[in-house]
């Protein structure tokens, strides 16, 4: 007798994701989404500007917000990659009040707490 009861769809859909194949798939449709929507940029009449400014700029070049938004992006994560350097802590900054750091095994707490 089988008691287990059939996998909702959510599960088998992140199941399908979880491999290196549906990774893949996910890429593959994100890329095609942008590919399609830069297509679509094109296709559509702008408004003229007068060429200041970032608006001027970004009328001139195309996927100018998909490139600036690649870009911020990467320099995010590198900021944020410089912000762990700057602000991570020892590995061992809490062990000498950690119930479990070396300096309390020895017994050093004994007469504190439940005896």
């Amino acid at each position: 007798m089988n008691d287990r009861q059939p996998a909702s769809w959510l599960v088998r859909v992140l199941d399908g994701i979880a491999t290196p194949a549906g990774a893949m798939r996910i890429l593959y449709a994100l890329l095609a989404v942008g590919l399609v929507l830069v297509l679509v940029g094109w296709l559509i009449p702008h408004h003229d500007h007068d060429g200041a400014g970032i608006a001027g700029l970004a009328a001139r070049i195309p996927g100018f917000y998909g490139i600036f938004a690649l870009v911020m992006g990467v320099l995010l994560v590198l900021a944020a990659k410089a912000l762990r350097r700057l602000l991570m802590r020892p590995e061992a900054y809490y062990a000498p009040r950690s119930i479990d750091s070396e300096d309390n095994r020895r017994g050093d707490n004994e007469g504190e707490g439940a005896p």
